[in-house]
């Protein structure tokens, strides 16, 4: 028996859909999180296939509901964070507003959009700071590198669920932008190592 095979809401939806999230579902890491993710559960006993099967069953429902969204791969990371923290049910009420309100565009039939909004990084950074702009531009670097960041509230790069969630309250009471403005302060911190890098090279 496949992961599919054991969720039935996956027969109302395309194969080719629940293949791709049943794919990255097996990459999703809740072990990472074990010691904070037991605090948090207490004495809710489940087992790394049971969130797997949850985890599907909170992204396909999204899915259902809506049928303009689309998954992307990353859209899991922030539904296991969720799954994690706050339950199936619960879990799957935050996961369809986010998808609805704050990652919409990611959500589309393309990136095309997502993408556009990415620039505004380069933006902020002439604004900020013109020698880390001029800096990032001489490495020839896309503001397509924090994209990651964007889409999954830094749920992928992170291994720490206590900052996780801590950026995960601040996304979902600020600006669907404010990926992108982290993305921007982060990426000024590049500020001290542009003399290192250019003695290496």
């Amino acid at each position: 028996m496949t992961l599919i095979d054991h969720l039935p809401i996956y027969e109302k939806v395309c194969h080719d859909v629940y293949a791709l999230i049943g794919f990255f579902l097996f990459f999703t890491q809740f072990v990472l999180f074990s010691p904070s993710w037991s605090s948090l559960l207490g004495t809710r006993k489940v087992t790394l296939k049971q969130n797997q099967h949850e985890l599907c069953d909170i992204i396909v429902q999204v899915l259902r509901r809506h049928p303009t969204l689309h998954y992307y791969q990353g859209f899991h990371d922030i539904c296991s964070i969720l799954l994690l923290v706050l339950g199936k049910e619960a879990a799957a009420s935050a996961a369809e507003n986010i998808a609805m309100f704050l990652l919409r565009d990611a959500m589309l039939d393309s990136f095309d959009v997502l993408l556009g909004q990415l620039t505004l990084l380069n933006t902020i950074l002439l604004q900020e700071d013109k020698e880390v702009y001029q800096f990032l531009m001489a490495c020839e670097l896309s503001p397509y590198f924090c994209i990651s960041w964007v889409i999954t509230w830094c749920s992928h790069d992170l291994r720490s669920l206590a900052k996780i969630t801590r950026l995960f309250d601040f996304f979902i009471s600020s600006n669907p932008l404010m990926s992108v403005y982290l993305a921007a302060k982060v990426s000024l911190r590049v500020r001290g190592w542009e003399r290192d890098y250019l003695i290496i090279a």
